[in-house]
């Protein structure tokens, strides 16, 4: 792939909410079918899902200066560049029945154009594109709006394709990271470099292969003509990333041995990745060079050779360095330690050609470490710069919150670019071992997303998404879009839990409301399963809950067929959240039925889970194993009264012989020690997050060590606790849009914090002190924006807050 240079600026991606060519049908635009047909490179007879790249374009000329709009769209991955300047990469991920398309408005001067652009199809076999890709048949579709039909759309204009060669899909040879897809072996002896800028030999006519079309065909052939909706998302940020150091460079690095070190070629090398100097490789030679970027980071990575014909150069990519050599192994050191440890990565190849060229991976990599192999032949090679452009959603974000706490203050940034590593078209449970969004994680995701920024524009596209993959049964796949479906029949319930949350946080009533059908359908499933004890019996499919030792794939006991106290209280859990929801949208029939199924579930809880001799819920009907997580959903529920829900998280902590929460379910831990008055508590259920900049982590990691992925963005929901559980800033329970605010301090052993807090009419800001003089009294100023009213409830008493600044002494 040639050189991911930035996008013109005279491009711009335009987000929109309706279909195109609304006021330009002409004759063959029928509301149906677009003014344009989906086009390929590949020859009838080829197969229209192989792995294979192909380059397109069309010469066209202007008698005018001119504002041009287009419509770009491609099966699966598109670059799409207008006179050799890229104006944009596509199209965002949906499904067959919401295939993406994104809108630029390009300005052009009167005169010749040059429309290219390099479609890349991994396919579905073998694992070689990320599991979240879906496709259909490889093809591009580009269309303008009128006047420019006839000169500009696929199937229409004279559009020209040639299949890229020496271009080679690989599978990942970290089993563990399949899901995120092939790393690609580039042959440049076998690539057509003057195509790639256009020009050359070699090219033919583009074939039709159907029309594009915004809805199914009459005959209602699911999913075989992928009906097209405007892109949600504005274009992911695409920027320089820099600040690498080399901090090895050796014959070898397997292990990496500080002894074999050679200073003098580092900083050749440092000059490279600095300024661009060019470094020179002897022929039959082998230099492993070790990039520590400092940071974790997701880009498009970009090498430049010169010379060196056969020398190959791999570039591979690692979160940190392995303890062994043992791909599949999740055993690490300190995150900043190399010294006898092995590189164990994702690589991507490149093969000189002799020339000057610039190669590059379709897609992004991510990691905190690169490898540059470099491995010559006959002929020195001159490697003249390695750079990132960094990928993620561009989210602009509120100042972290300050808090009288040094340890976790230096892990607020860690938590932070977890979130954001997490970020693309659509969450991402890990960057580096899957790209896959799942529920239970995008709801944490989500969740911090609220506390960070005013844009939700993806916490309401991963809504939209996994309202599209329900099942037969009524329930959303656990991960979507993703080529292989897969049910966890719990995340289900935190679905519903994340349509509450945007309702509370962020309103948006209509869109809300469009998923009310299918949140009832989740809970109808769950109904289902009640048997004449009143428990839910567990759904069929992957019953995670948490990755705690012992459980098998994160099963909780009677998670497989038979019933689990942490499932049941879930439900109750749910069925209030989904008892508002329906308040909310005037529906108080159905609100009754989801709190009366809760409390006939609850009672069923205490019947048949509770055991007094512990004061504890056990995790199967009279079984003897116990753990944190039933315990934090009664916590939870709204079904408990207050002192015994008090009393259940004391004698959870207290207990010996529990089955832990882990990085993730510890945000229902930290939740049930909020909701419970346990601030003393939720402060010392930080210290994992301390820890986290001592061990060298760049964002937090899945789970406790071992940890597989040291990038899993469910691990950043202190951000969200730091805001709502401990500054106390959250919409004022049972109301809806953020319309009033409740603002609970509970600074614990902190003597002051402030924070600014995205709100849908602006910002809100808060800051505490606790006198020195006067330790017992708190000191609170508070901003809301216009039109934003609520309460400060701290020590006891309840004072009225209005818009604009305010001082209270409580």
């Amino acid at each position: 792939m040639i050189d991911p240079s930035p996008a013109a600026p005279s491009a711009q991606l335009v987000t929109i909410d309706r279909l195109p060519f609304d006021d330009h049908r002409d004759a063959t635009w029928n509301g149906i079918d677009w003014p344009a047909s989906w086009i390929t490179g590949l020859a009838p007879d080829d197969e229209p899902r192989r792995p294979v790249d192909v380059l397109y374009r069309l010469s066209w000329s202007l008698t005018k200066d001119t504002k041009l709009r287009l419509h770009v769209s491609a099966d699966e991955r598109y670059e799409f560049r207008v006179d050799g300047v890229r104006i944009g990469r596509g199209p965002q991920r949906g499904d067959l029945l919401h295939w993406s398309f994104e809108t630029y408005d390009v300005e052009l001067a009167a005169g010749p154009h040059t429309f290219w652009a390099w479609v890349s199809s991994p396919g579905l076999a073998n694992n070689l594109a990320p599991s979240s890709q879906l496709s259909r048949r490889h093809g591009l579709l580009v269309v303008a709006e009128a006047p420019h039909h006839e000169a500009v759309a696929t199937g229409r204009a004279a559009w020209e394709a040639q299949i890229v060669t020496g271009v080679e899909h690989v599978r990942s040879a970290l089993e563990c990271a399949r899901y995120a897809g092939g790393t690609q072996r580039i042959d440049g002896r076998a690539v057509p470099w003057d195509a790639l800028a256009g020009q050359g030999d070699g090219w033919s006519p583009a074939r039709v292969t159907e029309p594009a079309r915004v809805t199914e065909p009459a005959w209602g052939e699911l999913g075989m003509s992928r009906p097209l909706t405007p892109a949600r998302l504005p274009a992911m940020l695409d920027r320089p990333f820099n600040g690498g150091e080399i901090r090895h460079v050796a014959a070898s690095a397997t292990p990496v041995q500080t002894d074999d070190h050679d200073a003098t070629q580092a900083a050749l090398w440092q000059a490279m990745l600095d300024r661009g100097d060019a470094v020179t490789v002897p022929p039959n030679t082998t230099r492993c060079v070790l990039i520590d970027w400092h940071n974790y980071v997701c880009a498009y990575p970009s090498l430049s050779l010169r010379g060196g014909r056969d020398a190959e150069i791999q570039a591979s990519w690692a979160e940190a360095l392995h303890v062994d050599d043992d791909p599949e192994s999740s055993a690490k050191a300190h995150r900043d330690a190399i010294d006898g440890l092995y590189f164990v990565g994702r690589a991507d190849t490149f093969i000189a050609d002799g020339h000057e060229r610039v190669f590059a991976p379709v897609w992004w990599r991510a990691g905190r470490y690169t490898l540059l192999t470099v491995t010559t032949r006959d002929a020195p090679v001159d490697v003249l710069g390695f750079t990132l452009r960094e990928t993620r959603y561009p989210l602009d974000t509120v100042p972290l919150p300050q808090i009288d706490d040094a340890p976790l203050t230096a892990a607020l940034p860690i938590l932070d670019r977890g979130l954001l590593m997490s970020m693309h078209e659509h969450y991402a449970d890990s960057p580096y071992y899957e790209q896959l969004q799942y529920v239970g994680d995008t709801r944490l995701e989500s969740l911090c997303t609220h506390v960070r920024s005013a844009d939700d524009r993806l916490p309401r596209r991963a809504i939209e998404l996994f309202g599209w993959s329900r099942v037969g049964n009524g329930l959303v796949q656990a991960r979507y879009p993703s080529s292989t479906p897969q049910i966890i029949p719990g995340f289900s319930l935190y679905w519903v839990a994340m349509l509450h949350d945007l309702a509370a946080w962020r309103g948006h009533r209509a869109f809300v409301g469009s998923f009310m059908p299918a949140a009832r359908s989740v809970l109808e499933a769950f109904h289902d399963r009640r048997e004449d004890s009143g428990l839910p019996r567990s759904i069929p499919g992957w019953n995670f809950l948490d990755w705690v030792p012992g459980w098998a794939e994160g099963i909780p006991p009677g998670g497989l067929d038979g019933f689990n106290a942490a499932f049941a209280w879930q439900l109750v859990y749910t069925l209030r959240l989904k008892a508002e929801l329906e308040e909310w949208f005037d529906q108080p029939e159905l609100a009754a039925r989801d709190r009366r199924a809760a409390a006939e579930v609850a009672a069923a809880c205490d019947e048949h889970f509770w055991d007094a001799s512990r004061g504890l819920y056990a995790d199967t009907p009279g079984g003897d194993s116990f753990s944190h997580h039933p315990q934090c959903f009664a916590a939870l529920s709204g079904a408990l009264a207050e002192e015994r829900a008090g009393t259940l998280m004391d004698t959870t902590l207290a207990s010996t012989g529990l089955n832990q929460a882990t990085v993730y379910f510890s945000h229902y831990l930290h939740e049930a020690l909020a909701a419970t008055g346990r601030i003393d508590d939720l402060h010392e259920q930080f210290e994992l997050w301390r820890e986290l900049p001592k061990l060298g982590f760049k964002c937090p990691p899945e789970s406790p060590e071992p940890s597989r992925s040291d990038c899993h963005a469910w691990g950043s929901h202190p951000l969200y606790q730091l805001v709502v559980n401990v500054l106390g800033v959250r919409p004022q329970p049972g109301t809806f849009g953020f319309d009033r605010v409740a603002i609970t301090p509970r600074l614990g052993p902190m003597r002051h914090a402030a924070a600014t807090v995205p709100h849908p009419a602006g910002p809100i800001r808060v800051a505490y002190e606790h006198p020195a003089d006067a330790p017992k009294t708190l000191t609170a100023t508070v901003h809301l924006p216009p039109g934003v009213t609520g309460a400060l409830h701290a020590r006891g008493q309840s004072r009225p807050l209005i818009p604009g600044e305010q001082t209270l002494v409580v």
